[in-house]
């Protein structure tokens, strides 16, 4: 872990915990930096301005976090409100709960809101955010449509909360929306269930692409804000195989934000890896990150060469994988050796650059 991570883990301590930092020796414009790529620069900024330092560029992303935690606050009323007079019933996610558990307004920096509705009412969630001047990013091709909105808004529709990529989680998934509870149309988790899903949210960018510090800051906050029947949560782990995850991401979220301090020498070589994992991986996870973990997984299954099966594989996804990025697909999968040939065609001509970089990647791996 290097001084820059290390001062960053202080800063963002220091911040949950309302305690003014010493700022001796730090280089902010790293700082900085380290802060936007895991978006957690309103909260870097706060924790310095508490020590009467004021970096601009962060000030100017606190600034506009700020006002769009407010902007998206309101719109999403305005969203709910079509909702309830349409018959929907729908259930606000991660970002939008976790918010609220942090010490300042605007601490927790937004990139989108995920709701999760009643999947019967897809066509009329369209038209809602339509008649609402929000343009389609996505819509009916994956388990959320994206709608997008100039300035800033974002909004993650969902109509189940995994897809078919592990089949485990959307099967629990799909049963515990039986036990969501309803206050009208607008529902929620309890807090167990919604910790739970927090967890197995960050496992899936986890074990994928990688998942940023933020991470672990939401599951610290998170713990800090509730009471948690840890017995009920170890059994709903277990059932989806993530007890190891949950138990070893929140120890580690404790000794790195629980008592302020920039010495970490009492980390052992193995959880020193373990952050820096979380440092290298970017807010959501990195192209990079996630060959790495693929290539990993095969060699853990046992073959003598995970990179040229890796490669095979991009070429030639599972079924699965054809049947969760279309519904035509998982309708008629006799159209998929089709669909799969004419996948490769297609890429050679619209993403031959991604592609020669990838396997470039790929040969020059450590």
């Amino acid at each position: 872990m290097n001084k820059t991570e290390q001062d960053i883990l202080y800063l963002v301590s220091c911040a949950l915990h309302q305690t003014k930092p010493n700022v001796e020796g730090m280089d902010f414009e790293k700082i900085s930096k380290m802060a936007m790529s895991h978006t957690i620069s309103s909260m870097v900024c706060m924790a310095l301005e508490s020590a009467g330092i004021k970096v601009d560029v962060l000030m100017d992303q606190k600034n506009k976090a700020i006002r769009k935690v407010m902007l998206l606050d309101s719109e999403r009323e305005k969203i709910f409100s079509l909702f309830e007079k349409t018959g929907i019933w729908y259930l606000p996610l991660k970002g939008v709960i976790l918010k609220e558990m942090y010490p300042v307004y605007g601490m927790r920096q937004m990139a989108d809101n995920d709701i999760l509705f009643d999947s019967t009412y897809r066509k009329e969630v369209k038209d809602i955010f339509l008649s609402l001047g929000y343009e389609i990013e996505s819509y009916n091709k994956m388990n959320h449509d994206v709608y997008l909105k100039a300035p800033i808004y974002n909004y993650e529709m969902h109509v189940s909360l995994f897809d078919k990529t592990i089949p485990e989680f959307l099967e629990y998934y799909t049963q515990l929306e039986k036990k969501y509870v309803d206050q009208g149309l607008k529902r929620q988790m309890d807090v167990n269930d919604a910790y739970v899903y927090i967890i197995a949210h960050a496992y899936k960018h986890f074990i994928f692409s990688g998942t940023g510090i933020r991470t672990l800051i939401d599951i610290y906050v998170y713990n800090e804000s509730c009471s948690l029947d840890i017995n009920y949560i170890n059994e709903q782990c277990k059932i989806l195989g993530i007890q190891d995850y949950e138990k070893e991401a929140r120890e580690m979220a404790y000794k790195l934000f629980d008592v302020p301090t920039n010495d970490f020498s009492n980390l052992s070589k193995e959880e020193l890896e373990y952050v820096e994992y979380y440092f290298t991986s970017g807010t959501y996870g990195t192209a990079k990150q996630r060959m790495k973990n693929e290539i990993h997984k095969f060699e853990l299954e046992g073959s003598k060469h995970a990179k040229v099966k890796y490669l095979f594989r991009r070429l030639f996804p599972e079924t699965a994988w054809f049947k969760n990025h279309s519904k035509l697909l998982d309708s008629y999968p006799i159209f998929i050796p089709f669909y799969a040939v004419f996948r490769i065609i297609t890429k050679v001509f619209t993403s031959w650059k991604k592609w020669t970089s990838e396997i470039k990647n790929i040969l020059f791996m450590d």
